[in-house]
């Protein structure tokens, strides 16, 4: 989401631009776990490293298990 925002693009135009699902997007911005291909698809429609990807959503998880998720 924190990517997506600095671009100021719906879930549906990232979803577009990566090829992926828009229930993908909302998925991931819930916590949900998408996989390296999928992760892949969206740093390169951010323009952002694959890193950075992946510590956005490490970050999502523990915030999820911090407030006592499943996720």
């Amino acid at each position: 989401r924190e990517h997506r925002a600095r671009q100021a693009w719906s879930q549906g135009e990232l979803a577009s631009r990566a090829g992926v699902a828009r229930k993908t997007i909302l998925m991931i911005e819930a916590g949900g776990c998408p996989s390296h291909r999928t992760c892949r698809a969206l740093a390169a429609a951010l323009e952002v490293d694959l890193e950075d990807i992946a510590e956005v959503h490490d970050a999502i998880q523990q915030r999820i298990q911090a407030a006592g998720g499943r996720k």
